[in-house]
Formats: C-alpha cells, sequence, structure tokens
C-alpha cells in the first residue's frame, strides 16, 4: 500500500471541518484515474483534480503529490500528435492553425 497526503475539497456535507479543504490519505494504488479540474467554490474558481477510486469513491482534490502533478504536467512518457503529417508534439495550439 502507498499512502499518500491529499487536500480535498470540503463541502456541504462536511461541516465538522473548517476552511475550504481538509488533509486526507489516499492510497495511490487503489485510484483508477486523476484529471485536472476547474471546482466554484463560493463564487470563486479554483484549479483542482478530480480524483477516482476503484471503491467508486470521488474526491474533488484542491491538492495533490508533487510527483502525481509532474506526472500530469509532462509530455516525456505521452504519444506524438499527428495531424494531416504535422507533428503537434503536444503542442495543442497548431491544430487551430491546421483548419
Amino acid at each position: 500500500m502507498s499512502f499518500y497526503r491529499f487536500n480535498v475539497l470540503n463541502s456541504d456535507e462536511n461541516q465538522q471541518v473548517d476552511g475550504i479543504d481538509y488533509s486526507i490519505l489516499l492510497n495511490v494504488d487503489e485510484m483508477t484515474s486523476i484529471k485536472p479540474i476547474n471546482i466554484r467554490f463560493k463564487g470563486d474558481i479554483i484549479h483542482g483534480y478530480w480524483v477516482r477510486m476503484t471503491n467508486g469513491k470521488k474526491y474533488k482534490a484542491t491538492r495533490i503529490p508533487q510527483f502525481l502533478k509532474d506526472l500530469m504536467e509532462t509530455e516525456d512518457m505521452l504519444t506524438r500528435i499527428v495531424v494531416n503529417k504535422v507533428d503537434l508534439a503536444g503542442n495543442v495550439e497548431l491544430l487551430d492553425e491546421l483548419h
């Protein structure tokens, strides 16, 4: 088991916790996906992550471990995007220029 600390959004259902978020230990071996999202919170936007677990639970994380954030942001482990024989190499702006 590999437990790491995450901060998850404090929802209206969880009134016993003060603040925007609270710490929780999650087993990264039991995660199915992590997706970057914008979370609307009291009229503001928080850049966060949607975390899904194998047991069906879902969390809106405001902070995740740095190694997971690095995996989300690096292009090194992704395949290339080729459209009309143009290698976009992760540069989505080039896709607009092709149309």
